[in-house]
Parts: structure tokens; sequence; C-alpha cells
């Protein structure tokens, strides 16, 4: 399912405000997503939620990302829904 850039992003800096950085890091934050659905499905919400975020600490480390967005998937994912 393709999404428009920033959907996870948040504006950064103008060296950071490209389109392709921004495709870039909801790609990973989605794969990341996709991941965690596949291992939490119906668990807590509050633990699927603290899951995505440890991945996404460790895979982008240092970037900010929508947590109200993190927050829906996680959970979509507790209740059996599709994350995105």
């Amino acid at each position: 399912m393709a999404f428009p850039a920033g959907v996870y992003a948040i504006e950064h800096p103008v060296e950071h405000n490209g389109s392709d950085y921004h495709k870039q890091v909801d790609a990973c934050v989605l794969e990341v997503i996709r991941q965690v659905d596949g291992e939490m499905r119906h668990k807590p919400a509050h633990m699927v939620y603290e899951l995505i975020n440890v991945h996404l600490s460790r895979r982008l480390p240092g970037i900010d990302v929508e947590q109200e967005a993190l927050r829906d998937a996680a959970a979509r994912i507790a209740i059996g829904l599709p994350p995105v």
C-alpha cells in the first residue's frame, strides 16, 4: 500500500525536508510496523507501541517520528486489524 511521503516523518530543518528523505523514513517505519504486526497481533496496545518504538530507535536513531500515527498503528495491531 502506498502512502504519501511524510506520513510518519516529522518535518526537520531544510537538510532533511526532501521528499526522498520522507519516503525513506516512511518505508522504514512501515517495515517495522509490519514486522511488529507479525509478532504482536492481539497483544496489548501499549506493548505493541513500545516494541515499535524500540525497533525504530534502533533503526532510526535520532529521527523523530509521528507518535500519533504509531499509536494508531499499535491500536490497530492490538485489535487484529491491518496496521495501515
